[in-house]
């Protein structure tokens, strides 16, 4: 693999499935620097849903710092990879580390990734396909979550075939989330650490006084969204305080839940612990700015609300009530990318999706700020005052487009912004004429 990303040499392979592969990667210049570069499939980044997905989920994904999570350094594109790069620090995978541990030696771990799940819903970042591939030990037995963001991106793909296939890659994620309208949300979220914790009361020794679990899984991991908890917060306070639970009582109604094949939860991934001398790097969390990630989590509702027409989302979410009562969650398959084969998404209704895009001539008019400039010109010349008027009206005209422009997440033609420059500046021209000549009528006035 002789890919360059930022100067550093993907130097060998940590962990692939069909929609991203981790490597290792060392500085081609720099000694001892080294870190974590996630290549996500460039067929499927093709597509311009997940083209602007990655683009706007940059920002938060970059900034989250927590330190139970894997923290990343930057997202960017880059000689047509798509990269997200991260802390390298020595790791052990979660699967291995867990082995015939009790349950009260694993509890404060399990509660250590729930508090980083919940930091990252306050960013509004959404793993929802928490698996045991995701989680990794450091060397001072904290618990680091991986991959938390990615599939919020790529589940933005709008063909269903490509959809289900991006599914086929995910495990523990909520039953709702195949279908096209439902988003990743707290519900899912709460779907995802409930099977989670499933797969890790199979695998350990849960004693007596811990069977209140079991409750917790059930409500957890409930097909009906409405009858989970309401967030991660909820169900981590009642997996705090079990003892507050009659389970015998607490579990009328709830059947316990049948567990997984471990065979199938756990494909096999050519994952490595890496065993090196490179010093851990211990993070301070900063305090949250939840303003900035809730706008532009609101932004991106927005976005999706004008593209989704309200009636056929009534119809599947009716559609959705129906079907939930008798849906259980497939079972994923194994894992059947690996670094010698190329994805098997299928991509034939690549040009259905790309016809759906926004043209945006009919939303934004770069023209009208051209006109307008002219226009403003020749009234300075002739009535200042209407001449600054119309300077002020083209600015507010070319803001506008350009905030049109960053909420649809749409590009401008070469011509387009050439007329939008151009006009601008003859407003900023028409605004210095018309000031310059009302002085002069002032100063001849009082002369």
């Amino acid at each position: 693999m002789n890919i360059n990303i930022r100067g550093y040499l993907l130097t060998h392979e940590l962990f692939a499935n069909g929609l991203f592969k981790v490597y290792k990667a060392e500085h081609s210049i720099l000694t001892d620097q080294s870190l974590r570069i996630t290549l996500l499939n460039h067929e499927l980044m093709e597509l311009p849903e997940l083209k602007s997905e990655f683009s706007s989920s940059s920002f938060k994904l970059s900034f989250a710092d927590h330190q139970c999570i894997i923290k990343n350094t930057d997202m960017l594109e880059e000689n047509g990879n798509f990269a997200i790069l991260s802390e390298n620090i020595p790791l052990t995978p979660f699967s291995d580390f867990l082995g015939n541990k009790p349950f009260d030696e694993i509890k404060p771990i399990i509660e250590n990734i729930f508090e980083a799940i919940i930091y990252l819903n306050d960013k509004k970042i959404y793993h929802s396909a928490l698996s045991p591939e995701n989680l990794f030990i450091d060397n001072y037995s904290n618990p680091r979550i991986a991959n938390y963001g990615l599939a919020e991106i790529f589940l933005k793909a709008v063909n269903p075939d490509i959809r289900n296939s991006i599914l086929e890659n995910f495990n523990f994620y909520a039953p709702e989330v195949s279908e096209r309208q439902v988003v990743l949300n707290d519900k899912t979220e709460v779907y995802s650490c409930g099977k989670l914790l499933e797969f890790i009361c199979e695998i350990i020794n849960v004693d007596e006084s811990s069977k209140s679990i079991y409750y917790i899984i059930s409500k957890s991991t409930n097909v009906d969204p409405a009858k989970r908890y309401r967030n991660v917060n909820e169900l981590l306070n009642d997996f705090r305080n079990p003892g507050k639970f009659n389970y015998d009582n607490a579990t009328q109604g709830h059947v316990k839940p049948e567990m997984p094949d471990l065979n199938v939860i756990i494909p096999k991934t050519n994952n490595k612990t890496e065993s090196s001398n490179e010093p851990i790097i211990s993070k301070n969390e900063p305090s949250e700015a939840k303003n900035v990630f809730t706008i532009l989590d609101e932004i991106k509702n927005q976005k999706t609300n004008s593209q989704e027409p309200r009636q056929n989302f009534q119809a599947t979410q009716q559609n959705n009530t129906t079907q939930q009562k008798q849906y259980s969650p497939p079972i994923p398959p194994p894992n059947q990318y690996s670094s010698n084969n190329s994805s098997k998404v299928n991509f034939q209704s690549k040009q259905n999706v790309s016809g759906n895009v926004t043209n945006p001539n009919q939303t934004v008019k770069p023209f009208s700020v051209l006109a307008i400039g002219i226009i403003a010109i020749v009234m300075s010349l002739i009535v200042p005052i209407f001449g600054i008027f119309l300077a002020l009206v083209g600015f507010v005209k070319s803001s506008s487009n350009n905030k049109k422009v960053k909420d649809l997440k749409i590009s401008l033609k070469q011509s387009d912004k050439q007329a939008q420059s151009i006009g601008t500046i003859f407003c900023v021209i028409a605004l210095i004429i018309s000031i310059i000549k009302i002085i002069n009528f002032i100063v001849s006035i009082f002369s």
